[in-house]
């Protein structure tokens, strides 16, 4: 029995834009499409994560570095320029290849240029860093709390208010009479 298989992931990629009158398709930055090992041509699926639609075309190649997402014919209906998308395809596999099989997913920024490119890291692989190993940082609408490690740049969560750990040499700081 073949299993179908995550094979490659482009994860919340931003659409630069929505072309109707064109034959059909997912116009997709040629570096991203190597990264996840995703060929053009190949069918897709596609998750909006703005707006929750879902759909499956094919992936057409844009030029490299140009940080293209563009989304083309009767699909332009679910989706417009500044949406984020999960853009994934799927391979057969047997049990066995299945069983040590990692997806290759790529991690792209507001301008969809490559963050990262690893396996999906699960609870069950590698936990997120306990609160005391959080970073905080401000924002224009309060605090941003990123997670140290490699999920850094994907991790944020808003915060009105977000005390900062402390840690045992301010504890010992703040006790201490100043000069």
């Amino acid at each position: 029995m073949l299993r179908l298989m995550l094979r490659g992931k482009i994860h919340r990629a931003t659409v630069t834009g929505a072309n109707l009158d064109y034959e059909g398709s997912i116009t997709i930055d040629r570096e991203l499409l190597d990264r996840a090992d995703i060929l053009p041509y190949e069918r897709v699926e596609v998750w909006n994560v703005t707006n929750g639609e879902r759909f499956t075309t094919y992936a057409l190649a844009a030029p490299a570095g140009s940080g293209t997402v563009c989304i083309n014919g009767a699909a332009a209906h679910k989706a417009r320029a500044g949406d984020k998308l999960i853009i994934a395809c799927f391979g057969s596999m047997t049990g066995a290849q299945a069983r040590r099989w990692k997806p290759r997913i790529v991690f792209v920024d507001e301008a969809n240029r490559p963050l990262v490119v690893r396996p999906e890291i699960t609870p069950d692989t590698e936990p997120l860093p306990p609160p005391d190993a959080r970073r905080f940082v401000p924002s224009g609408k309060g605090v941003t709390q990123l997670a140290s490690g490699p999920l850094a740049p994907r991790l944020r969560t808003r915060a009105a208010v977000v005390p900062r750990p402390r840690t045992a040499a301010r504890s010992r700081a703040a006790s201490q009479p100043t000069g």
